[in-house]
């Protein structure tokens, strides 16, 4: 077995290897937001971003990229920070506005 020096951070209970569905992206939004709606979703230095505000962020996130001239075709790169903007702009395209959606599905197909 490979070395895993990182699983011993894992909380009790949390395995690496669990068995997973795979599911959209914005669904796992959608339904983190029904579950856990004040809960924080990211936090950051001393602040948090609670899971409720995520979909309203990604969503002006959004809309941004698309008055930039972002649409259905085109590639958008990430090269961010370990910050929220980073978690906001990963979540932006999945909500349904562009390709991201039936792209992840895409490449989820290809791995599997």
């Amino acid at each position: 077995m490979l070395d895993r020096p990182w699983l011993k951070s894992y909380p009790k209970g949390i395995h690496w290897d669990a068995d997973l569905t795979p599911v959209p992206v914005d669904q796992i939004l959608d339904d983190a937001v029904a579950k856990w709606p004040l809960l924080p979703a990211v936090s950051f230095m001393e602040g948090h971003l609670r899971t409720v505000n995520l979909p309203p962020w990604s969503n002006r996130a959004t809309t941004g990229l698309q008055k930039l001239g972002v649409k259905p075709g085109i590639h958008v790169g990430l090269y961010l920070p370990n910050t929220p903007h980073y978690v906001i702009q990963l979540l932006c395209d999945p909500q349904g506005r562009g390709h991201g959606r039936q792209l992840l599905t895409a490449r989820c197909r290809e791995s599997s």
